[in-house]
Formats: structure tokens, sequence, C-alpha cells
């Protein structure tokens, strides 16, 4: 239930979009057909009006599309994690207009863990170091900064105080909402990136 993003994208349609349908079979098994739709509805109508207040002020705005960091640093591993494309956090950077970093096909890093890529310290700084906003998707920045506070230093983003987080809504809570409350995901974006009327200039 629910399409992949490489099949969304195969498709025409958006990622973030199709990855909640999954709530409408849901509903008709606890005979909340209507329910479910109306909600899905709303949450679609809610995100394209985000997506239409981004396009505005962008359109005004003096600066340059910032430029996103979506990335984190795996304990087990050793190394960064890199985002991937397609991926409905491109996706929600695309409708905020910013434009998410994403690695060169065979610079994903050089470290090979599990079949996974994951980038060392000085491959993620040559990747990274130039984004304007940082977003980790992970919960242990404090210790990385604790251990590794003069190389992320570097970082123009942690220069500028704009790394964030999920963790105001706990562990799992954010992963869990995203996808049934998308529309709030693309306004969290939009505003980390300056890019809602709340936070417009930033």
């Amino acid at each position: 239930i629910g399409e992949s993003p490489q099949k969304a994208i195969d498709d025409g349609v958006d990622v973030n979009e199709a990855q909640a349908e999954w709530l409408e079979p849901v509903g008709s098994l606890f005979n909340q057909e209507k329910f479910a739709h109306t909600y899905n509805l709303e949450r679609k109508q809610r995100y394209e009006c985000h997506t239409d207040n981004a396009a505005q002020l962008a359109a005004v705005a003096d600066d340059a599309r910032p430029k996103v960091l979506w990335g984190y640093f795996s304990d087990y591993s050793s190394g960064f994690d890199a985002p991937a494309s397609p991926n409905y956090y491109v996706t929600y950077a695309e409708h905020c207009q910013a434009d998410l970093l994403i690695p060169e096909e065979g610079k994903e890093g050089s470290i090979d863990s599990w079949g996974y890529k994951y980038m060392t310290d000085e491959e993620w700084l040559e990747f990274g170091r130039d984004a304007d906003v940082w977003i980790y998707p992970s919960d242990n920045f404090n210790k990385l900064l604790s251990q590794k506070n003069e190389y992320l230093q570097q970082f123009k983003a942690v220069q500028n105080e704009q790394v964030y987080d999920y963790q105001m809504s706990g562990g799992e809570g954010w992963f869990e909402k995203r996808l049934a409350e998308y529309d709030i995901v693309l306004l969290d974006m939009c505003q980390v990136v300056g890019r809602n009327l709340e936070t417009f200039p930033p």
C-alpha cells in the first residue's frame, strides 16, 4: 500500500502524496472510507498550498535557492550516510524551492558497510560544507558534536546554527507521522529554509 519513490516518479505522481494513499484502504477496513478520503483530500490541499506559497516567496526573494544537507553519522558504520534520489526528502526540498545535495554517481562514499555506502569525514566535508541548512535524521548529533566539534565547525550550517533533527516528537514519532501528515512535514521543511509565510524573510 502506497508507492515507492521510484514507482511514484515513473507514474508521474508526487512521492509524498502517493505514499499517503495507504490511509484510504486502511480506513475501509474500519468502515471509515469517507473520513479517510476527506482527510487525504484536506492534506493534499494544504500540501499544494504550502508549495504555491514557497514558489511565490522564492519569486520575490533576493537570495539564491537554499542548499540543504541531509544525512547523519552512523556509529555502527563509522561514516556519514548520504542522501539518495529519488526519495521523499528530495521532493520536499523541491516543493520548498531548495536544492537538496545529492552525491554524484560513484561518489556516494568509500566506506562499504553491509552493501551500503558511507562517507568518510573528509568526503562528507567536501560534499556538504557549504550547505545553508543541515537536516540530521538521527538522534546522535549532540554526541557527534562532543566528539568532532572542531571538525563540524567547518560546516556553514553548523557555524550559522542551522542544524535540525526530528527529536522534538521523540525517537520514532516523526517517521511514523510523516506518512500521515506529509503536509506538516512540508511546512516544517519550508520554514527551515525560509520559504513559508511565517519565516519570510528568514
